[in-house]
């Protein structure tokens, strides 16, 4: 897999504000709004697919270095992938049997707090591919209450009680005690405290390396178990990292992690062999872009809404004419998306212009911002429809901190 860090050894500024032979340009990619990523030429809009983790139904889930317990609780998890919904695996689950959420069948959402078990009405809303859970349990008078919600609406079930001063506990995120796990990918999961309105737990999941982090105060990192490749791109995805930041660390040979800065907007301290893979290290922090995109982990669609309009022709990755066996040998190539490449693809230009054909090199290019040896942001993205040559290609090269 390649990585983020692309091995840049230069650092230059940018040397002009305009965008060199604009007349020539099929497409110029140069500001993001939410995930889309906006064509002030051709209004050929882009969109970004951030990464999210992504459970595979046998053996994936995520346990919390601390047990959360308590009769004030709201859990809450927005699940990208509705096409598993209606089969049967936990989405939290307690260190014993007495403590889970699970779904029971196509239309039921079962929950055990303390040993008692409430079953909810699951409406035809999780048909969606943004499907948001939220569980929230109150203590009054000896008696454990919960309400549930489904994309914001709360199920036809109502209020159900315990009619016990029952105890929720979770350990898990995506697996029952009895480990039946998970199917699907998580874009954001918290657990908080209803009395004090602190957050106990809140993850932005991505699947990498072996730990999940928490941004709260609690600092409860989980620790992945299971088998899968824990991690897949989703037009749903989460902006947190590009929008709020996150630490770049880095292992010679081995793939970078990302690490999203806290809820309070700091980098999160961690340490090589206890809560993030031996032999990594923090190389950089990368802040927070309205505007732009900070290298945040993602595939960019060129294409999303499969119109193939002519000005895109250049990017098409399965055409032999234009682009090479080595665009297609690449991990991220998908015969069924081919206008997508992963952000790493697109801001190395030393890996880019490897995917055309001599005649069709030198046209595409993607200004960048440096830290150091990192690139840290994706700036634009133009497409040309002529190929530049000698001081006319020097020219765009310098204008995109290309070295």
């Amino acid at each position: 897999m390649l990585g983020l860090g692309l091995g840049v050894v230069h650092n230059r500024a940018k040397v002009t504000s305009l965008v060199p032979f604009r007349a020539d340009l099929d497409g110029l990619y140069d500001s993001v709004s939410g995930l889309s990523f906006i064509d002030s030429i051709a209004a050929n809009n882009g969109a970004f697919l951030p990464r999210v983790a992504e459970f595979n139904g046998t053996d994936d889930y995520i346990t919390l270095g601390t047990e959360i317990t308590g009769k004030a609780l709201e859990l809450y998890i927005d699940i990208k992938d509705y096409l598993h919904i209606g089969s049967t695996y936990g989405i939290f689950g307690g260190s014993a049997a007495g403590s889970y959420i699970s779904t029971a069948s196509v239309t039921t959402l079962r929950i055990k707090i303390g040993g008692v078990t409430l079953d909810y009405t699951i409406p035809s809303v999780v048909t969606t591919p943004d499907f948001t859970l939220r569980v929230v349990i109150r203590s009054l008078v000896s008696v454990t209450y919960c309400k549930v919600y489904f994309n914001g609406v709360e199920s036809v079930s109502g209020e159900q009680n315990t009619s016990a001063d029952s105890i929720m506990s979770i350990t898990n995120i995506g697996v029952l005690p009895s480990f039946s796990t998970m199917t699907g990918k998580v874009k954001e999961t918290y657990i908080k405290n209803t009395t004090t309105d602190a957050y106990l737990v809140y993850m932005y999941p991505q699947g990498s390396g072996n730990y999940e982090y928490d941004l709260s105060a609690s600092a409860n990192h989980g620790t992945w178990a299971g088998t899968g490749d824990r991690y897949d791109y989703d037009a749903n995805g989460s902006t947190y990292s590009k929008t709020n930041g996150y630490s770049l660390w880095q292992k010679a040979a081995s793939v970078d992690i990302q690490v999203p800065f806290s809820l309070a907007g700091a980098a999160i301290s961690l340490t090589a062999g206890t809560n993030i893979p031996a032999g990594y290290t923090k190389t950089v922090d990368i802040v927070g872009s309205a505007s732009t995109w900070n290298m945040a982990d993602a595939l960019v669609d060129f294409d999303p809404t499969d119109g193939a309009a002519a000005a895109l022709d250049l990017l098409d990755r399965s055409n032999v004419t234009r682009q090479t066996a080595a665009s297609r040998a690449s991990l991220y190539y998908d015969s069924g998306n081919v206008y997508r490449y992963h952000i790493s693809e697109m801001a190395d230009f030393s890996v880019l212009d490897t995917f055309f054909e001599s005649a069709y090199q030198d046209r595409l290019f993607a200004h960048v911002k440096y830290s150091a040896a990192e690139i840290i942001e994706l700036l634009e993205v133009l497409s040309y429809a002529t190929a530049k040559t000698g001081a006319d290609l020097t020219s765009v090269k310098s204008y995109c901190n290309i070295p």
